[in-house]
């Protein structure tokens, strides 16, 4: 919605590697996007997901 955009990196034993791109890369509230918004979805929809990190 902002101009930013998710790109999948790798999942290791339950955490998913993600790269922020776009208006979201330099964003101040980047890691509240990962944490808050895209970690709780993941681990609502994919099982065994249990973080998410930014790389």
């Amino acid at each position: 919605m902002d101009g930013g955009d998710v790109e999948f990196v790798d999942i290791e034993d339950g955490v998913v590697k993600v790269r922020l791109k776009g208006h979201c890369a330099g964003c101040p509230m980047s890691q509240m996007t990962v944490k808050i918004g895209i970690e709780n979805y993941l681990k609502k929809k994919v099982p065994g997901v249990k973080s998410v990190e930014s790389v």
